[in-house]
């Protein structure tokens, strides 16, 4: 089995214009972050912190989850009014909450619209009116921004179309959520000691309460990266010592700008802006306990008013350090070369050159697979389902293409299963899918691809839906008659592949998904036919179905040995993976998708 693609992703949250739950206060919302892998129970990933007396949270506290390319993780963010200290949320008002998969394609124009949200302006009957607490139909609606995981909308697309879809949106929902999902690569975090002196007193009683809020550059903005704690009462405030992730504060880029606001903390949420500066990592770094590096404080707006302001205080970095990060990669400790290259894998080469050994160190550029989502690289699926006589008469119950009276068998399962996680990649969700090994209309000949849409010149079908819909029209439309041969649709589908491989950059992967009840006839045609697509930007997967004897299609995964074609040339990388799908009827279908990675 293939060692499942995960990665760490980042999740940032923040809501504009929540209702009001409290009488003679605001709301106190607390987001609550909660997983579905099941799809049968959900189970609680982490919670942000509460906000006090506020309608236009941005929490600082991330969600940090795992994100597994071959899974359809599905999310669900809750919003809770917290009005005690207990940790059971029934006794909390609920505002409304959302629901979406992490690897989801959808743009912000089409994920606004995605029906299962509550925010609609006319209200339908889904299971969550059936709470004990109704929910406000006018709350939340959720834009996925700054980093999108499908890459389908570049970063200049977004910004350059913001201000539109902000004021769009807020025309039509009177409630924003906004979540930004960003691939964690760098886990280096920046150790802070700070403090202030001589800040402006914005209380008529008694003395500031201040507390700094970092922020960090993004492209549509500036985003909360870190709050500190509040010191109550105090003009010369000294912070304890805290930590910020570096992605979180820089994505690790030490130049890059960072923001720093500080803020007098008033219990009515009304906090007062005492005053802000810009530096970053780089100039933060130098730093010292002994000289410590200081920044005014400016207040823009008192600026405008006084002609010999200059400062609204000053707040001093006194220890600003990055933590080194040990990995041990090829057996070896290395530290400082990955703390200079977050992104890079450290590879040790040793030479033998007569009795001197030379050490060299190469530093390699790996990327990983959601660099290349995030990058635009569009995911094109396939479909190939066999329709030989082997499988038996759809007819009988036991053909492999009868379809039972609940609707399905394994061949619509394995769509289903292999096409949910995948159709998140696609940007317009239309699939080319195939049959063979079928005589076809109106001459009867037998045919090694043919569209199930029977349309040529449009093999192209709407989501899986559409696939298994056409699928269920063509059964009864072609007779199941052999030979099993897959070399055609696999050139068919390399050729594809070719054209993209041209292309200057990874802008398109092709994965072809044959579905087949595991006897093939042209095996080395096969064989040669994979050896020369392991070249190419294209996968198979190959799920049998029934009972056969599977044997020649372990051959073809290659995982216990490289494929060879029948001239000898060899296949540069694996790019078949096989599942035989009667071994997972009774477990998940994420672990079968998994599997089929």
């Amino acid at each position: 089995m293939a060692a499942p693609c995960v990665t760490k992703v980042e999740l940032t949250v923040s809501c504009d214009n929540l209702l009001d739950k409290d009488v003679g206060s605001k709301s106190d919302p607390l987001c609550v972050l909660l997983s579905n892998a099941s799809d049968t129970q959900w189970f609680e990933v982490g919670r942000t912190e509460r906000v006090n007396n506020c309608l236009h949270p941005k929490f600082a506290k991330k969600f940090d989850i795992d994100y597994y390319f071959e899974i359809v993780q599905k999310l669900k963010f809750a919003i809770y009014d917290i009005d005690n200290k207990t940790i059971d949320l029934s006794d909390d008002d609920f505002l409304g909450e959302l629901e979406c998969t992490l690897g989801s394609d959808r743009t912000i124009c089409c994920f606004l619209s995605e029906s299962g949200l509550h925010g609609r302006r006319r209200p339908r009957r889904t299971p969550l009116e059936r709470k004990t607490k109704k929910p406000d139909w006018n709350l939340l609606k959720c834009i996925l921004t700054s980093y999108n995981l499908s890459g389908r909308m570049s970063f200049g697309q977004m910004s350059e179309n913001w201000s539109f879809w902000a004021s769009h949106i807020s025309s039509i929902f009177s409630s924003l959520f906004i979540i930004c999902a960003e691939e964690v690569k760098d886990n280096r975090v920046v150790n802070f000691e700070m403090e202030a002196r001589k800040l402006d007193n914005k209380d008529f009683f008694g003395k500031s309460d201040p507390y700094l809020e970092f922020y960090k550059q993004t492209e549509t903005g500036w985003q909360l990266a870190h709050r500190t704690e509040v010191i109550k009462n105090n003009l010369n405030p000294v912070w304890k010592p805290f930590k910020i992730p570096l992605q979180s504060l820089c994505n690790g880029d030490l130049e890059k700008p960072v923001k720093v606001e500080c803020y007098d903390y008033d219990n009515d949420g009304s906090h007062d802006l005492i005053g802000t500066f810009e530096t970053n990592v780089a100039r933060m770094q130098q730093a010292t306990r002994s000289s410590p590096a200081e920044f005014d404080c400016v207040n823009s707006k008192k600026k405008q008013k006084k002609k010999n302001y200059k400062n609204s205080g000053v707040v001093c970095v006194k220890f600003c350090e990055i933590s080194s990060v040990v990995q041990k990669l090829d057996n070896v400790n290395a530290q400082e070369s990955v703390s200079s290259q977050p992104h890079s894998v450290v590879k040790m080469l040793t030479i033998f050159d007569s009795s001197v050994i030379n050490l060299i160190l190469q530093v390699v550029k790996e990327f990983t697979f959601l660099d290349y989502i995030m990058g635009g690289c569009q995911i094109n699926f396939i479909v190939g389902i066999d329709f030989t006589g082997s499988n038996g008469d759809p007819r009988s119950p036991e053909s492999l293409h009868y379809i039972s009276p609940q609707g399905y068998n394994e061949y619509l399962t394995a769509i289903w299963s292999v096409g949910m996680v995948i159709q998140d990649y696609d940007s317009d969700k239309m699939f080319p899918a195939f049959g063979f090994g079928a005589q076809i209309p109106p001459t009867w000949q037998v045919s090694h691809e043919f569209p199930l849409n029977f349309n040529p010149s449009n093999p192209f079908l709407a989501g899986i839906e559409g696939i298994v819909e056409a699928y269920r029209i063509c059964l009864p439309q072609v007779k199941l008659y052999g030979p099993t041969n897959f070399s055609p649709i696999i050139n068919n589908v390399a050729r594809f592949a070719s054209q993209a491989a041209q292309q200057k950059t990874a802008s398109q992967y092709y994965v072809l998904l044959i579905i087949t009840d595991g006897v093939i006839t042209d095996l080395d045609q096969t064989r040669g036919a994979i050896v020369s697509a392991s070249r190419l930007p294209m996968s198979i997967i190959i799920i049998g179905v029934g009972g056969a004897d599977f044997s020649a299609m372990e051959f073809l995964d290659g995982d216990n040995g490289v494929l060879r074609a029948p001239t000898g040339e060899t296949a540069i990388r694996d790019i078949v993976q096989f599942v035989p799908f009667r071994q997972f009827l009774n477990v998940s279908v994420p672990f079968i998708t998994m599997t089929a990675k």
